[in-house]
């Protein structure tokens, strides 16, 4: 066996490694042969480089590791091509500490390398290390301009990191590239509407629905804006009225009361749609401040009062929610202040007129006495 070994680790350093095949090669204690053979040659790098390639093919993935390893502590390899395939397979098993220290040493070795600063991105942005990532994706959307993945990355890191306005203009930069890209609208889309450009978001939705109109959620998202800008037509209703007939959720009855309750004219099926939503789900709390707002309206302080305290206070609606229990209580407290003055002062009203009447005997009694 231990001849076998060293004929096959001489040729190994003799023959270039697409010549063998995973089944006529060892696996186990060959390494150190290879090795021995290796340091004659001044060539131990290269023969455990080719030997870890082989470890691969049979799937001995750890081993093929140490013989990478070994093989860059040895020298003799090409040192960039042997530590990406190290960065690999260590990233393969789940390696991540190890990876990124592979990583970052390729880099050193070729600054340039785009696989190297791509991994490395991509492993810092799954550990959430936004601050590591972002100057790799400044580096890589420089270099690649026209990779629209590298500009959506970037814009995400941007708001991770709250920079705002370069997230919208790399997210924006990253559409114009691929304005097909669900992921990419998405995230602008939301951008918009976190700065208030509910035009701009409804145009954006709009425009993906055309290439692809069977996308449920983006037709939501598109609803949802234009209930917020009001804009409520014949078309809009008949989409809501058949999405809450595909998909009875509180999220889209919710939606069609909306759409009813901003055509006008249409309360009582906009109620009808807030009370079927609630039936779904009865903690669903834009439902429940819709609600709250439509009897708050009506000037009904009571039963507004009702939803408005069954709103989530650490949902979205929570703080309109307060806002508006704060006014009922405003409103009811100077109503009941102005109905206990109304009331005092006519009650001071009867005390004084009997007062005044009793005087005024007392005062005739007195005059009839003297005269």
């Amino acid at each position: 066996m231990i001849r076998r070994c060293v004929l096959i680790s001489v040729v190994l350093l003799i023959v270039p490694g697409t010549v063998f095949s995973s089944d006529n090669m060892p696996v186990g204690e060959c390494v150190d042969i290879i090795q021995e053979i290796g340091s004659k040659t001044d060539d131990r790098g290269n023969a455990l480089e080719r030997y870890g390639d082989l470890l691969v093919q049979k799937g001995k993935i750890e081993a093929a590791l140490r013989a990478y390893q070994r093989a860059l502590l040895d020298g003799g390899a090409d040192e960039v091509q042997l530590v990406e395939k190290l960065a690999l397979l260590q990233e393969k098993t789940g390696k991540t500490d190890a990876a990124i220290v592979s990583w970052n040493l390729l880099l050193e070795l070729e600054p340039e390398h785009s696989t190297a600063a791509d991994r490395l991105t991509r492993l810092y942005m799954l550990r959430t290390s936004y601050k590591q990532a972002l100057p790799l994706l400044q580096k890589l959307h420089e270099q690649q301009p026209d990779e629209p993945c590298y500009a959506a990355m970037l814009g995400r890191v941007y708001l991770q990191e709250r920079l705002i306005e370069p997230a919208e203009a790399a997210f924006m930069a990253a559409y114009k590239l691929d304005p097909t890209d669900r992921d990419i609208v998405v995230s602008l889309g939301a951008l918009y509407r976190y700065r208030g450009k509910h035009d701009a978001a409804a145009k954006l939705y709009k425009e993906y629905l055309v290439f692809d109109d069977s996308d449920r959620e983006m037709r939501r998202l598109l609803v949802s804006q234009l209930i917020r800008l009001k804009r409520v037509d014949v078309d809009l209703l008949a989409m809501l009225e058949l999405e809450a007939r595909d998909e009875p959720t509180a999220g889209n009855f919710y939606r069609l009361g909306m759409g009813y309750w901003l055509k006008k004219g249409l309360d009582e099926l906009s109620m009808k749609a807030f009370e079927r939503a609630l039936s779904i789900d009865p903690q669903h709390d834009k439902t429940l401040t819709a609600l709250g707002r439509y009897y708050f309206l009506k000037g009904d302080y009571n039963r507004a009062k009702d939803y408005f305290t069954r709103v989530t206070q650490e949902s979205n609606e929570g703080d309109d929610a307060d806002e508006y229990l704060r006014r009922i209580r405003l409103l009811t407290t100077s109503v009941n202040n102005k109905a206990d003055k109304l009331f005092k002062k006519s009650i001071k009203g009867k005390k004084r007129g009997k007062s005044v009447g009793k005087k005024s005997v007392q005062r005739s009694v007195k005059k009839g006495a003297k005269k």
